[in-house]
């Protein structure tokens, strides 16, 4: 089959303005007005999926980071009623397959680092209103 065979063809309707731009841009750069259409179809799907992807893992993280919270007011809890904390431990669910997902997860680290930062903050906060201390 040929490449042409493998590919769908799809019929769009666009503003005659838009459409002499095409034709402007295509003779500019010696490409089809198809070319250049299907190019920033391509490159808008691709950036939807990931948008999307980065959207799914932002929820992710988001849920990991209430559970984590959740977790960290319930070993307070016990430390304030004079029981015996737990060690918690957090295992990484991520897999860093590339130098931009190792980017973007250390930004997404830094993120949670804060968040905990602030969750120590407010529980200085807390011993010091009940009077407890360590």
């Amino acid at each position: 089959m040929s490449p042409e065979e493998k590919q769908r063809m799809i019929h769009i309707r666009i503003d005659n303005g838009v459409h002499k731009e095409l034709r402007k841009v295509a003779a500019e750069y010696d490409l089809t007005i198809q070319e250049i259409v299907s190019g920033a179809v391509e490159e808008t799907v691709e950036d939807h999926e990931i948008e999307l992807q980065l959207e799914r893992r932002r929820e992710k993280l988001e849920r990991r980071h209430e559970r984590i919270e959740r977790r960290a007011m319930e070993i307070e809890k016990r430390r304030v009623d004079g029981r015996e904390p737990i060690t918690v431990e957090i295992e990484s669910e991520f897999e860093v397959n590339d130098e931009s997902q190792s980017d973007s997860l250390m930004a997404k680290l830094l993120k949670i680092e804060k968040s905990v930062d602030t969750i120590s903050i407010q529980i200085e906060e807390l011993k010091a209103v009940l009077g407890t201390r360590d």
